[in-house]
């Protein structure tokens, strides 16, 4: 399904929701039946989250689709629109966990987490499990 409405994310462009053993021929899914996708060039997905303060990272599950000569969509994660990665380019059509660069956040608040597809035309990467992970001060 492209741009469903019901999820709690918005999903732009190119992007949705798959389901495992659909046609699109992904690896199931590490958590439930369902992954989102990005496929083409500038599709999101994005979520307002509450935050609080401290040093934070964004993590998920991704994997390319096993089509068009086994090639992912290379995906940037941004935090207000601020990239905290460099690409995120899953190396095969297993589900691999990937976890961004730690990132500060001065205030308590909302915060919009985006992952955006850089690669024009049918090519798509499947996403699962994202979280945004609050690291414990040291002692």
């Amino acid at each position: 399904v492209y741009r469903p409405q019901s999820t709690g994310w918005l999903f732009e462009g190119a992007s949705g929701i798959q389901r495992n053993g659909s046609a699109w021929g992904s690896a199931a899914a590490p958590q439930g039946q369902q992954t989102a996708f990005l496929q083409d060039k500038n599709s999101r997905i994005s979520k307002i989250v509450n935050l609080k303060a401290g040093i934070h990272n964004v993590s998920f599950y991704a994997a390319r689709r096993p089509y068009n000569g086994q090639q992912a969509n290379p995906i940037e994660v941004r935090v207000n629109n601020i990239p905290i990665r460099g690409l995120i380019s899953p190396i095969n059509k297993d589900f691999i966990k990937y976890t961004s660069t730690n990132f500060p956040l001065s205030t308590d608040g909302s915060y919009t987490i985006q992952l955006i597809s850089q690669k024009a035309g049918d090519f798509t990467t499947m996403v699962d499990e994202l979280s945004v992970n609050r690291i414990p001060l040291s002692q």
